[in-house]
């Protein structure tokens, strides 16, 4: 299992979580205080595709956001119901948090 220490930079601030990829086509995005099983898969330029619904307590919110993954980092533009809001993430060794 691959996991990331993931913040979505929302206008109310940044929202600190994790996701896991828990296979080639699931990921588990813990979230506003929430976990999602987001779909995950390859788009023909060789990024990853998640996307879904982001489980929170204002209701569910659609996400979707291309991911490509460099030296075990990530930024995005995640496309929301509540608008555009980047997306960044750091690979956790061992299941330790790097500091994100």
């Amino acid at each position: 299992m691959i996991r990331y220490d993931i913040v979505l930079h929302s206008p109310m601030g940044p929202r600190r979580g994790t996701a896991e990829i828990l296979d080639g086509q699931t990921a588990a995005v813990s979230l506003l205080g929430r976990r999602s099983l987001l779909s995950l898969f390859r788009t023909e330029d060789g990024a990853c595709r998640l996307s879904g619904m982001l489980d929170s307590v204002m209701g569910a919110i659609p996400i979707q956001a291309d991911i490509r993954v460099e030296n075990g980092q990530f930024r995005t533009l995640a496309h929301t119901g509540k608008g555009e809001m980047p997306l960044t993430g750091t690979r956790k060794e061992d299941g330790v948090p790097n500091g994100n």
